[in-house]
């Protein structure tokens, strides 16, 4: 159950976020940066892209973990794997995200031509 809520909730914030009109507490600040409010949006963006390169088993033990929280006790349990193995598929699961990160942005910012 814990599994399938993560990625149902995974799937449903990657196309759309709603905030409702009783969250916002004060109207945007005039001084607030532009700038760093569309790069939150990008950000959020290139995550769930490099997020969806994963593989299933590990995308899935990264969102109970770092999204949902849960223990690596609790995503042992609820995805029926022994604590070694999730705490195992943990690790590679941010080794992945590593690697797949630094590739989009090596790939993002082509390094200088010298002139």
């Amino acid at each position: 159950i814990h599994s399938n809520t993560a990625i149902d909730f995974w799937r449903r914030s990657r196309k759309w976020s709603f905030v409702s009109i009783d969250d916002v507490d004060e109207p945007p600040s005039p001084d607030r940066d532009p700038g760093e409010e569309a790069s939150g949006g990008h950000l959020r963006e290139a995550i769930a892209e490099v997020m969806g390169r994963l593989p299933p088993k590990y995308r899935q033990v990264l969102v109970l973990r770092e999204i949902e929280g849960l223990s690596c006790i609790e995503i042992a349990e609820s995805l029926g794997l022994t604590n070694a193995t999730a705490r195992w598929r943990l690790h590679h699961a941010r080794k992945m995200f590593q690697k797949a990160w630094a590739s989009k942005n090596r790939s993002a910012c082509p390094p200088d031509g010298g002139d």
